[in-house]
């Protein structure tokens, strides 16, 4: 008399060894495709530092803010611009520049970095001068070369943007 309606080792039945075979041969390809979409994820994320997109944002700036607080804010600005102009980052350099930066150096540096152009880094030495009238703020750069400029800020919708870069005036 058969007490089940199986018999052992009959067709489709599969043992718990077999089993076990087959959930460790699952698991090492889901564990395959997950390295995989993590190493596409990461080259496309390279790509995209390369310049492509911007990885910084113009800081946070008001006309109402302290001369103390608003020295802070245009000196770091400027610090960051002249570090990812360096750097040859031109997303970046352009995040924290006028869309519209005329004829001048801003625009000749913007340009030449669009171009792949050779480009001279602009180590900063010392900031001296800060001036501000409203949202229009400046400050006097020096660099190593011994040559200082003028760079003229301005504050755009509660952010501070390079505008303009020019000689500093000499005394």
């Amino acid at each position: 008399m058969r007490q089940s309606g199986r018999v052992d080792g009959a067709a489709g039945e599969v043992s718990s060894g077999q089993r076990q075979v087959w959930i460790r041969r699952v698991v090492a390809g889901l564990a395959a495709a997950i390295s995989v979409a993590a190493l596409v994820v990461a080259i496309v994320g390279r790509h995209r530092d390369r310049g492509d997109a911007p990885t910084l944002r113009p800081m946070a700036a008001d006309e109402s803010m302290s001369d103390e607080q608003a020295y802070a804010v245009a000196s770091n600005t400027v610090r960051v611009w002249m570090r990812e102009h360096d750097a040859k980052h031109l997303a970046n350099v352009e995040a924290l520049s006028c869309p519209e930066t005329h004829d001048g150096i801003l625009d000749g540096e913007i340009t030449a970095l669009k171009n792949g152009d050779f480009i001279s880094t602009r180590p900063i030495t010392a900031i001296a001068r800060f001036t501000r009238a409203g949202s229009v703020w400046t400050l006097d750069v020096f660099h190593t070369e011994s040559h200082g400029e003028m760079v003229t800020l301005q504050v755009r919708n509660g952010e501070l943007l390079v505008c303009q870069i020019g000689s500093a005036p000499v005394p």
